[in-house]
Parts: structure tokens; sequence; C-alpha cells
């Protein structure tokens, strides 16, 4: 092939995008940039004849006397108009050849060992495709913005909802922190881009703000979606708008998209340049018309990537092993068949699963082909283990027990929230599932509409769903705890079961109280409950003056009560961190006299604590039974055996839960493995620290 025929068998094309007031055009040759040539703004140049260009994404054809006359920069001929440009200097002048694959080479190597000097190399890059100005995202809205229904209610609610954001953060450390959505609004002309591009105004914080529309390229943004939008964010941060990141990214593709430069270095690149140029501020990012990606993977994987960079800035404490050890006790138990198939989900996705994420696979593999009596079967089962105390497995549904009896918790779920349901409705079980925004997700996830969904109506699947989600919430293990015996307790009230469970012994200061052990195992919990966060104990300082000979005062602390009453129907699970002597409190109420009875439990007394946990628990008996019948104590003994004996100083009624049988025992056989798993996590942390105990986890 001759050298002319090989020059004519290149396929030129032009793309044109707006930049402020102006227009810039960037040349493609078989759909790649030029790399001798500087994208062009193009002066004076109306909407309207923008309009007619029609050129978007594809191009129009460039023939080679409009390429020399444009390279040559004199100006821009189309339609007989010629429009003067901008900055002719050829593009080699500005990036050599060599130049361009030092920057390759090096931007890696410039995040990683030098932050400060890869955000001026991004600077300086970007600085040849900024615009005049940044568009006015209403300019591009469509339908275009007009007003918005009950702006000043949707501002109200965005003000709001920071504040209630911002109070729940202060309660966790940095590396506790975890994931909260304020909502997702779906539709056309619902304020949207209102909301994404006004929020930083409202709630008076820097706005970081990236939108994919207004005429972009976005070629660079299908292919590396996670990757594009952190750089665009970080773009934002230094001024330079979205519409300007398409032409950085076409003409810069190699370097900015190079396989060394991770979304790991990236994420870590975009932390570092907002904490620079926002001293710790709280900040607003908004992304907005994520549809004019036109690739459902690539809008997908922006969202998550926006997720993880919103509410993962800090490393998170639990590593990957434990967080997945502690999902498959959760939807799995020792169930082999749910394990095999929960590990295989959690391999084939390559994405941050969730307890409903993965009960929602799991769900058409293992559930949908049971029968209507299988299902009445397996929930009749489960309530059994707690009240009745079966002495062994019915026939219909050994194939979904593990050796010790447990029915796998998927098949839980399902039992609970569909039997009697139709086929259709099995189905559509839990169907919306958050991650149906994940990356990465399979096709079932990706026919799922992109909605966060809401909590269940049915209050006994919504408790069971706290019971599973509970066992994974990676807050610091002995909360945990205290979360996964609140959802039992939960669950227990929903199905009328009684407070004490069939296999749990009750244990009596004397032995002149064994007879009343019918009178506690008839204890029942009221019909509605009402969770309370209120402290029912507080501690008070008292000053004591210098007595003869002592030239110093003293302070003692004092545990005294803050004057809450516990009624029926009040489930109390104080919000304060260090609420004294109880972890959970509530009234309990006799089957057949309606006399009460208070519970007090303690979820999380370590072994050598457990003398004073036990005199605590009576101290707080002592001050919070006046009005009720009887007092019932539950005490959740970590690394303890069967052996103890700081028990005989409890002066009321209790439960001990210190072994493995013992859990089974009260939590039953089929709630007993996710609570065993948490168990070990916190037996960990004890004994080696937190960071030896996140590597230990998964072989507990």
């Amino acid at each position: 092939m001759s050298s002319s025929e090989a020059a004519s068998s290149v396929k030129r094309t032009a793309v044109l995008k707006q930049a402020g007031k102006n227009y810039t055009l960037v040349l493609l040759e078989n759909d790649r940039p030029v790399e001798n040539f500087k994208p062009l703004t193009i002066k004076d140049m109306n909407e309207q004849i923008h309009k007619s260009l029609k050129w978007v994404d594809d191009g129009i054809p460039f023939d080679d006397a409009i390429y020399s006359s444009v390279t040559k920069g004199s100006s821009f001929l189309f339609e007989g108009n010629r429009y003067p440009v901008e900055d002719p200097t050829p593009f080699e002048q500005k990036y050599p050849a060599n130049e361009q694959r030092q920057r390759q080479k090096s931007l890696a190597d410039l995040i990683i060992n030098h932050k400060e000097h890869a955000l001026l190399e991004l600077q300086d890059m970007a600085s040849y495709h900024k615009g005049v100005d940044s568009p006015d995202p209403a300019q591009y809205c469509e339908p275009k913005k007009m007003c918005t229904w009950n702006d000043a209610e949707l501002q109200e609610q965005v003000k709001k909802k920071s504040d209630e954001l911002s109070e729940q953060l202060k309660l966790y450390t940095p590396q506790n922190r975890r994931r909260v959505c304020l909502g997702i609004r779906l539709g056309s002309g619902c304020g949207k881009t209102h909301v994404l591009s006004e929020a930083g105004r409202w709630l008076g914080a820097p706005l970081i703000y990236v939108t994919y529309n207004q005429y972009q390229l976005l070629n660079q943004d299908r292919l590396f979606p996670r990757n594009a939008l952190l750089i665009r964010l970080i773009l934002a941060v230094m001024g330079i708008a979205s519409p300007d990141a398409g032409g950085l990214f076409q003409a810069q593709w190699q370097t900015l998209f190079d396989k060394r430069i991770t979304t790991d270095l990236l994420r870590d690149l975009f932390l570092f340049c907002a904490k620079k140029a926002y001293k710790g501020q709280a900040i607003v990012i908004g992304v907005d018309e994520t549809k004019c990606l036109e690739d459902k993977e690539a809008a997908q994987a922006v969202i998550s990537e926006l997720g993880d960079s919103c509410n993962v800035l800090e490393a998170p404490a639990s590593p990957h092993p434990e967080h997945a050890a502690a999902l498959l006790a959760a939807v799995a138990g020792g169930h082999i068949r749910s394990l095999v198939v929960a590990r295989n989900i959690m391999k084939a996705n390559k994405v941050s699963v969730t307890v409903p994420g993965l009960l929602k696979k799991m769900k058409s593999r293992l559930g949908l082909s049971l029968q209507g009596y299988e299902l009445a079967a397996i929930k009749s089962y489960v309530l059994r283990c707690i009240e009745e105390s079966p002495s062994q497995t019915d026939t219909a549904i050994q194939p979904y027990t593990d050796e010790k009896g447990a029915v796998a918790p998927t098949l839980i779920l399902m039992a609970f929230s569909l039997d009697g349901k139709t086929q259709e409705e099995k189905e559509d079980f839990l169907k919306d599932s958050q991650d149906a925004l994940l990356a990465g997700a399979d096709k079932e996830s990706q026919d799922a509409q992109l909605v966060v969904p809401p909590a269940p109506e049915d209050p006994v699947t919504s408790a069971l769903l706290d019971v599973f989600n509970s066992a994974t919430l990676f807050v610091d293990a002995p909360k945990q705890l205290e979360e996964m015996s609140k959802a039992y307790d939960k669950f227990r009230q929903c199905m009328g079961l009684p407070v004490v469970p069939r296999k749990a012994r009750i244990r009596f200061p004397n032995e002149g109280k064994f007879q009343e052990e019918k009178w506690y195992r008839e204890l029942v919990f009221p019909s509605e409950m009402e969770e309370d966060k209120q402290s029912l104990l507080k501690q008070e300082r008292e000053i004591i003056r210098p007595s003869a000979g002592k030239k110093k005062e003293t302070v003692k602390v004092n545990i005294v009560p803050t004057g809450v009453k516990i009624r029926f129907g009040d489930y109390f699970h104080p919000g304060h961190t260090s609420h004294p002597w109880v972890d959970r409190a509530f009234a309990a109420k006799h089957a057949g006299t309606d006399e009460l009875c208070l519970v007090l439990a303690q979820d999380k007394i370590n072994a050598q604590d457990f003398p004073t946990a036990v005199r605590n628990l009576n101290k707080a008996a002592h001050v919070l039974s006046l009005g009720f019948r009887s007092v019932l104590c539950i005490a959740n003994i970590i690394g303890a055996s069967s052996e103890t004996k700081a028990q005989s100083e409890f002066e009321f009624p209790y439960i001990l839960i210190r072994d493995e049988p013992e859990v089974r025992a009260f939590f039953s056989v089929n709630f007993s493995v996710p609570v065993i798993f948490s168990r070990k996590r916190h037996l960990l942390q004890l004994q080696h620290g937190v960071v030896d105990a996140t590597k230990k986890a998964g072989a507990a």
C-alpha cells in the first residue's frame, strides 16, 4: 500500500464540546485522539450552529482540507463560516512524544510517593483544556429547569438529613464508619440537578460537582468508570469543570488510565486533595446525569465508587477475610450447601456484598424450589426449637439442616416471609436489593431497578433481617453482641414466643425458689414493643470535703437512677456508649397473672470481669425494680467455661450464656452460628488486641 493510500485510509473525525461560552474541537484519527494536536477553542460559535452539527461522541468526517486548515492554527471552517481559533501552538511543542511517555511512567510513582507533585502534574495537564468559565448545570437540565416543587421543603429535608448524619458520625471512630444513604431521587424533572448543584450552598459546605452531560467526550468514562470519576472529582476540586475533563481524558488517556494507576491510588489521591483543599470541612459531592454514559455497567460502577469514596475515606477496621467470614456465618450458618452457594456468589461478584444482597441471590439457588409444605415445616421447626425443644429434626426438612439440626438462614427468612405466598411473590422477594447498585452484579441484579428498597413492611421479616444483618455490623465486637441479642428479642416478640427459650436454664440464688421456675417460663413479651434509647442510670460526682488531718477534697462517682420509668411496652437499649451496669432492659408479663417482671441483660461481660458484673446487675435490679413482682438477669459472658463460680453472688434469678452449648440453648440451634462467631471475634480482640484479632477472625 502506498503512502497516499495509507493516508487516505485514515478515518478522521472531529468532536465538538462546549466549554463555557466557547467550544472545543478535538481531532480523532481512527477514533483515537491525534497525538500531535492540541484541542482547539473555537470562539463566537453560537448555540444554534452547534445544535445543527449533532456531533456529540460519534464525530463528523473531517477531510484533509479542513484538517490542514485547523492544524495550521488559522481558523475552523464550517458551512461557509470561518471561526477563529485560540492558542494555535502545535501540540508537539507542549507535549513532545518523549515527555508523554515520561508522564505516563511517572504519574503513578508521583501518586505513590509525592501526592503534592502528582496534583501539580494533573493541574498542568488540565490547564491546556480548561474553558473560560464553568457552565451553569441548570442550562442543561432536560426538561429545562423552571422551578422545583416544594423547593423550601426540599431544602429543609436536606439540612435535616445532614444534621442527622453529622450526629451519627460523632458516635463512630474513623475506623468504624458505616455507609449511610440519604436518598435516591428517580424520574425526570423531580429536582435531582437542583439538589446536586445547590446542596453545598444550602448546607454552607464546599461543593464538588461532576456531571456527564453538556456534550462531553465520555469514551474513557465508559471504559474506566471508577478511575474516571475519581479524576473528575480531583479536577473539580482544582476548579476544572466537567466538560473540560472529557477533552483531557481523550488527549491524555494513555497517561491517566495507565494500568499502574489503580482505583485505590486515585481514591487516596482524592482524599489527600480534598483534605488539603478544605482543611477537614464537611464537603458535598454531587454527581449528575449518569444516564449520559449510556452504559448500565459504567453507571453502576460510578454509583458504587461514589459510595466508596464518600463513606470509606479512612481504611475500614475490618479486613476482607473477617468480613467474609461474618457474612458466611450470617447467611449460611453451618449448612454446607448454603456455605458453598454463598461463597461462590461472593467470588463471582467482585464487589462489597451485604446480607440482603447475598440472601437475594441465594434465594434463587436454594429457596424458590421449596414447596409450600416445606416452607411451613421449616417455620414450625424454627419456632419449636425456641419454645418446645424438639428431640429430633422433622423428616421433611432434614435436607435443609446442618449436622447440628440448624436450618440455613436463607431458608428461615423465606419460610417466615413467603409461607402461603404465590410463586410470583416468592420471586419478587428482596428483588430490589441495594446490591443492584453495585458494579459487576449478575444479570438478575442488573434487571432489578436501581433503587434502595424500603424496609420490609412485615415486622417478622424486618426482625429476621435485623438478626442476620447485626451479625455483620462491623462496629466493635461487644456492641455487635448487643445488637444481635436485641434483634433476637424483637423476633421472638413478633412471633409471640416466650421470654425464656425452652432450653435455656433458669438458675436461682437459693434452692428455696426452684418452684418458681414455671412462673418465669410463662413470661411473655408485650404485643407491641418500642425501643427507647434513654439512659436508665447515670454517673453522679460527689465531692467529699476533707476531714480532720486531710488537706484535699476527694471525688466519689455514684451510679444513680435517671428517673426514667420502665413501662410495659418499652424496650430500653441505652444509646450512651458507657451506660453503667446494664445493656438492655424491658418489662415482661406473666401470661396468667399479668404480674410484671423486670428483665435486665448484660451482653458483653469479659470472663475476668464476671464477679463485678454480677454485683452491678444486683445493684441495677435493686434500684430499677420498684413496682415489679420480680427480676430476671441475663448474663452473656465471653471467654468463660461452664465451671464459673461468680454466679453464686446473684441475688435474683438469672440465666448464664457462657459456652457454645449455652449459646445454642438460649439462641436456639438455628440462630446460634452467627452469635458464636461474634463471641469468638470479641474473644480474639480481648486476647490479641483489635489489630491482631482482625487478622485471626477468619480462622476463628
